[in-house]
């Protein structure tokens, strides 16, 4: 979660930035009303106003005119820049959001990972059109899940800067089952497919085991649409059940 929070804008900041300004814009107009009612004349006449008096007014406007708009625009590029660090944000906190639970309760022999890929089974139901997978493209264990009646294969790839995900229904029931290794890229990128986007802007997808029990992954994220793009990166681990969980 450090990461996320790392990652998370800091509001605060722009809040005071546009506080600041907005205390010297008042204090100038303060010291302009001011100056107007000193001018000898000002107050209690009903008569036009003097050409000195009109120079002297038309400069004080300007000046605050002027720290008017010098106040306003940094404050709206800082505003721009805040969307766009947001936009990188949300996808990857998105992604984390979705990925911790679909991942919170998968079994750790059903895992398979690759560069930028990802599959493992899911007890979700499928509603899909994708065929079920050639019995050679997977390893089924000779025992089954305690808990868990699986499905369902889901399959995680990074492609063209989006994470798409792939389902494939799965009929062993609680009897595990893992997509080979060897086969996994072939599942994950065969044309005529159903698959869906899972994020968006996600330059980097990586997942892999640590140790016996834990999955790492790590997102990252940019937004290339804006004008200065800011790389968003998460890390995290998932705790994975065993074949008695």
């Amino acid at each position: 979660m450090s990461n996320i929070t790392r990652c998370l804008l800091d509001e605060g900041r722009f809040a005071l930035f546009l506080d600041r300004r907005m205390a010297s814009f008042c204090v100038t107009l303060s010291l302009v009303i001011g100056c107007l009612t000193i001018i000898p004349g000002f107050k209690n006449r009903h008569t036009g106003f003097t050409l000195p008096e009109m120079t002297v007014s038309v400069f004080l406007l300007s000046l605050v005119m002027l720290l008017t708009v010098g106040a306003f625009i940094p404050g709206l590029k800082i505003s721009r820049q805040a969307e766009e660090s947001i936009a990188s944000q949300r996808e990857i906190v998105l992604s984390y959001e979705k990925l911790f639970a679909e991942l919170e309760l998968m079994d750790r022999l059903s895992v398979t990972t690759m560069d930028g890929g990802l599959s493992y089974l899911s007890h979700r139901s499928y509603s899909g059109t994708n065929p079920v997978l050639d019995p050679t493209e997977m390893t089924v264990f000779g025992f089954s899940s305690l808990r868990s009646v699986w499905k369902k294969f889901v399959v995680l790839r990074l492609r063209d800067r989006r994470l798409l995900k792939r389902e494939y229904p799965y009929a062993g029931g609680s009897v595990l089952a893992r997509v080979n290794s060897d086969d996994l890229l072939n599942v994950a990128d065969s044309p005529g497919r159903e698959e869906k986007v899972f994020a968006r802007d996600i330059e980097e997808f990586k997942a892999g085991t640590v140790g016996l029990s834990r999955l790492e992954i790590r997102l990252r994220s940019v937004n290339r649409g804006a004008r200065t793009p800011e790389a968003c990166d998460v890390t995290f681990q998932i705790a994975m059940r065993g074949t008695n969980g």
